[in-house]
C-alpha cells in the first residue's frame, strides 16, 4: 500500500523490506522513501516494537541504511517516470509487476509477457535501475523464467506465488 501508515506498521513489526505497489511518479516514490526513514532523512515515526528485538538497541541508528526500499512499476504514468524513480535517494530499487504492466500497456495480463511492447517496457525498467546502480526485481511464474530474467540481469526475482507453488505441490501429491 502506498498509505505510509501501513508501511510504517509493516517496519514497526519487523520488516526488512518493503515493495510499494503503484508508483506512478517521483513524488510517490519520494513519499514511499521518506515514510520509510527516520528523520532528518524522512518523516517515519518511532516504534518498532518487534524491530528492537532482533535489530538491537540501535536498530534506529541503522534501519534507514538496513531497510530495503522498492517502488513497483505497473503503470503507464510509473513507466514513463522510471529513470526520474530510479534516481530518489534512498530508494534501493524498482520492481516490476509484469501483469499489470501488461494490461496497462493494453494486452492480456501475463506474467511472463511475449509481446515486444511489453517486453520493451520490461527492459526500460531494468536498464533505468541499473543506470541508477539501484536493485531490479521482477515476478516471475516459474524458477525456468526466474533463471533466465536473472540472466538479463534482475538481481530480485520472484519464482512464482507461495499459492501457486503449493496448488502445484498438492495437485503432483493427488
Amino acid at each position: 500500500s502506498k498509505d505510509p501508515a501501513m508501511g510504517m506498521k509493516a517496519l514497526g513489526a519487523g520488516s526488512y523490506g518493503l515493495i510499494c505497489p503503484l508508483v506512478n511518479s517521483v513524488e510517490e516514490a519520494h513519499n514511499f522513501v521518506a515514510a520509510t526513514c527516520y528523520p532528518p532523512a524522512g518523516w517515519r515515526s518511532f516504534g518498532p516494537s518487534r524491530g528492537l528485538l532482533y535489530g538491537e538497541p540501535d536498530y534506529v541508528l541503522e534501519a534507514d541504511a538496513t531497510i530495503v526500499r522498492m517502488a513497483m512499476i505497473e503503470t503507464l504514468e510509473g513507466l514513463g517516470a522510471v529513470e526520474a524513480i530510479c534516481a530518489i535517494k534512498g530508494l534501493d530499487g524498482v520492481f516490476v509487476g509484469p501483469n499489470d504492466l501488461s494490461l496497462n500497456l493494453g494486452h492480456s495480463a501475463s506474467s511472463d509477457p511475449t509481446q515486444p511492447e511489453v517486453r520493451d517496457a520490461i527492459a526500460k525498467c531494468l536498464a533505468a535501475a541499473k543506470a541508477a546502480g539501484k536493485h531490479a526485481g521482477i515476478f516471475c511464474p516459474s524458477g525456468a523464467v526466474a533463471r533466465r530474467r536473472s540472466k538479463e540481469g534482475f538481481d530480485f526475482v520472484v519464482p512464482g506465488s507461495d499459492a501457486n507453488l503449493l496448488k502445484t505441490a498438492l495437485a503432483a501429491e493427488l
